[in-house]
């Protein structure tokens, strides 16, 4: 039983291997995000930011995507502005 469990494991391993180079395109990614969110406004980067990001690691299809993205736009535009009324980077669309 020993030696299955640790075949396994060993297998497990090398399935799941890191891509260096995608994890820091996906961090770049990230900071140009967290730096466009102000110049550009949240409503613009955000859906677009989670579009690129989707397709980038191929998560899902591009209607899941288009739906994921502009839902979650959405939901933050009626908690945050609409009913807390919480102040967020508009961008152009002030």
């Amino acid at each position: 039983k020993g030696d299955v469990k640790s075949k396994a494991s060993e297998e497990r391993e090398e399935t799941y291997s890191i891509d260096y180079k995608r994890a820091f395109i996906f961090a770049l990614f990230i900071a140009l995000y967290i730096f466009l969110i102000k110049p550009i406004g949240y409503f613009i980067v955000t859906p677009l930011f989670i579009i690129i990001a989707n397709l980038f690691l191929r998560s899902t299809r591009l209607t899941n995507i288009l739906l994921i993205s502009l839902g979650f736009t959405a939901f933050v535009y009626l908690v945050f502005i609409y009913f807390l009324k919480v102040p967020i980077p508009l961008g152009p669309l002030h």
